[in-house]
């Protein structure tokens, strides 16, 4: 039951994304997909590529902490990194 509700969670917050961000996500993390090959299907470039990855992983960790999902980040662990 746990597995179902955390992949539900995933597809919610996969669902909530732009189109294209969504697109380079699951083509990333679903088919394994390197920057280069999906800038390449795409005809998008590598820099494009990773900036969609940036803003969806940020935004599914948002989406996360907003409910109650995982905890979010402090501040002073993001600045040690």
């Amino acid at each position: 039951m746990e597995r179902r509700q955390r992949r539900e969670n995933l597809t919610e917050a996969l669902r909530a994304l732009p189109e294209r961000c969504r697109e380079v996500m699951l083509l990333r993390y679903l088919d394994g997909c390197s920057g280069k090959e999906i800038a390449a299907r795409l005809g998008i470039s590598v820099g494009t590529v990773k900036g969609h990855l940036l803003k969806g992983v940020r935004d599914c960790a948002r989406y996360f902490e907003a409910r109650g999902l995982i905890e979010a980040a402090r501040d002073e662990d993001r600045e040690a990194s």
